[in-house]
């Protein structure tokens, strides 16, 4: 059990059990590292020992915790990016105002 300190409305400071909505430094920071690893919410959620829509909630209430986890997933995209581009995977970059490649079949070879 996750337990912090809290008072107001002139009581004293005591040990209470830490809100549904909120979760502990150390859970955020697996849930950070994990998203940097996978990419995948979802999962980072499940590693944290955290419900999905806690993640997302806690998001939209704290900056910080926003900035780290679009920090954690661009540090993912990055790395992958930095992966495909050093196995030459991926052709070189179009300029602006070059034709694009067609999608479409080569044409059948007439008989």
């Amino acid at each position: 059990m996750d337990l912090v300190l809290m008072g107001g409305k002139g009581r004293l400071l005591v040990k209470a059990k830490r809100s549904r909505r909120e979760i502990s430094q150390r859970s955020r920071d697996e849930f950070i590292l994990s998203l940097s690893e996978t990419c995948n919410v979802s999962l980072s959620a499940e590693r944290a020992g955290v419900a999905l829509s806690t993640v997302y909630k806690i998001r939209q209430r704290d900056a910080a915790f926003a900035g780290a986890w679009q920090r954690g997933r661009d540090a993912n995209l990055w790395t992958g990016w930095r992966r495909v581009l050093a196995a030459g995977a991926m052709p070189s970059p179009l300029r602006l105002g070059s034709e694009l490649p067609s999608l479409a079949a080569p044409p059948a070879s007439g008989r």
